[in-house]
């Protein structure tokens, strides 16, 4: 990221954690945490005013940016991956796969989750009660 900075391009670095993007902030000091936001801080964001977004902990992304306090008429039910790929050139997703549950990512983009994997590592594939023990083992689909 800092190569692309200094390239003078406009990069992100986006997260759904809270603790870890505070954290971050609190390193990179006040001049450079605008860099470093959250996944639901680009519903409103242009098309493409970001040339790079890295998106960590893409497993975190929910279905759609709004929350329980957002009002009703400024809920777009766009997906949060459609609004992080139309504010960004380029979007980076990187993703946990062995985090338990199931990413919007899947839900969203079946085919692109499904291609990031092959068929015995894929995270649908996986019994989540073997999750916490063997990590190898895998249920049938």
């Amino acid at each position: 990221m800092a190569v692309l900075l200094r390239e003078g391009k406009n990069a992100h670095y986006a997260t759904g954690s809270r603790a870890f993007t505070e954290t971050l902030r609190r390193i990179i000091g006040i001049r450079g945490s605008v860099q470093f936001r959250y996944f639901n801080s680009y519903r409103d964001a242009q098309a493409n005013e970001i040339d790079v977004l890295i998106c960590d902990e893409s497993h975190r992304l929910r279905r759609e940016s709004a929350n329980r306090f957002t009002p009703k008429r400024e809920r777009s039910g766009t997906p949060q991956i459609e609004e992080l790929l139309r504010a960004s050139k380029v979007a980076v997703f990187l993703i946990d796969d062995r985090q338990p549950g199931r990413s919007a990512i899947a839900e969203v983009y079946p085919r692109l989750w499904s291609a990031s994997f092959a068929p015995q590592d894929r995270p649908e594939s996986r019994d989540r009660n073997t999750q916490q023990g063997n990590r190898n083992s895998y249920a049938s689909p």
